[in-house]
């Protein structure tokens, strides 16, 4: 028994000095440095590795441009000639034709990036249950494109007369609504213009302007469909510095009209699904009060007046039909 006791006291405190051996090997900030040095090294060997694959690209579409022109002047040139201008034209030509191709590259690269930006967007809306979750798809599509700082969108909520607030991307945002005027004070808001604060502040309501420039808001874009304004979306400054040029703004101006189609649509299935609630629960409270104003509140009896309606219908019937028609009345004492 006592050595059963021993033996116990012994695993006891083996697990203790386990536990304050592990508690003392871990060490957070030593484990935050060494997450940092990881993910630099890892940078680095990204971009070392993407300047090697573009050197070793450039010299192989060199050499294979080089033995392109060296097969066409072998047959009229001797052989150092033709080697010696192959290299000349090579020297000459390549570089430019590199950087056009390079630049055609890039441009199909961007395309395909944006269609596949739309094609996202375009699929995932449609699976969205409510229009906060269709903002939030919004925001992240629009971050996926031209990745801002921060990203706000409202919404025009007819009932309170004002655009709420239903999504947002980075910094915290003041609660409660814009008022609709501040936003219809914009000029041909209705076409879907990009507006920048600064070059364009004189356009702002003055409130409005307060407060998207305590958002850090750098452009912002009405989203409009079919002429009706449907909400307000406000993109601060690039993560990459870069300002919003015209093909930025291209971009913004149609993947904010396919945002407007969209969101448009969820609003108004939302109105219609209040609306159906709406009139549904009318519908009983119509039900309700039809059934108490012809019932007794302590019986539960009809009335009489409702009694007294009942034998007029059955009698007008009973007449126009032709049929006959029974009364039975019978007297019920002591039932209350």
């Amino acid at each position: 028994m006592i050595s059963n006791m021993k033996k116990a006291k012994r695993l006891v405190k083996k697990n203790k000095a386990k536990k304050r051996k592990a508690v003392k090997t871990f060490d957070p900030v030593k484990a935050a440095r060494l997450n940092k040095l990881t993910r630099n090294a890892r940078r680095f060997l990204h971009r070392v590795g993407s300047i090697l694959s573009a050197v070793l690209l450039w010299f192989a579409v060199g050499l294979a441009f080089f033995a392109c022109l060296d097969s066409l002047f072998l047959p009229l040139f001797p052989g150092w000639q033709a080697h010696l201008l192959s290299a000349i034209l090579t020297v000459l030509v390549f570089p430019p034709s590199y950087r056009m191709l390079l630049k055609g590259l890039r441009r199909l690269s961007d395309s395909l990036r944006q269609a596949l930006i739309f094609w996202s967007f375009s699929c995932s809306a449609r699976l969205q249950p409510s229009s906060e979750k269709l903002g939030s798809q919004v925001l992240s599509s629009l971050c996926m494109a031209l990745a801002p700082q921060s990203a706000f969108l409202w919404l025009r909520d007819s009932s309170l007369h004002q655009f709420v607030l239903v999504a947002k991307r980075g910094a915290s945002a003041p609660e409660g609504g814009i008022p609709e005027f501040q936003v219809d004070f914009l000029p041909n808001a209705a076409t879907g213009k990009p507006f920048f604060l600064t070059r364009d502040s004189s356009f702002f309501h003055p409130d409005l302007k307060t407060l998207l420039a305590s958002l850090g808001t750098e452009v912002a874009i009405p989203l409009v469909y079919q002429g009706y304004l449907v909400g307000l979306l406000a993109l601060s400054k690039r993560r990459s510095g870069a300002s919003y040029n015209a093909a930025g703004q291209k971009l913004l101006v149609r993947l904010c009209g396919q945002a407007a189609i969209a969101l448009s649509g969820m609003r108004l299935i939302e109105e219609r699904k209040r609306h159906s609630t709406r009139l549904s629960t009318l519908l009983r409270l119509y039900t309700e009060a039809q059934e108490k104003a012809v019932t007794d509140g302590l019986t539960g009896l009809f009335t009489h007046a409702y009694f007294q309606e009942q034998l007029a219908l059955h009698c007008f019937e009973a007449n126009r039909f032709r049929e006959p028609l029974g009364l039975m009345l019978v007297d019920i004492d002591h039932f209350k």
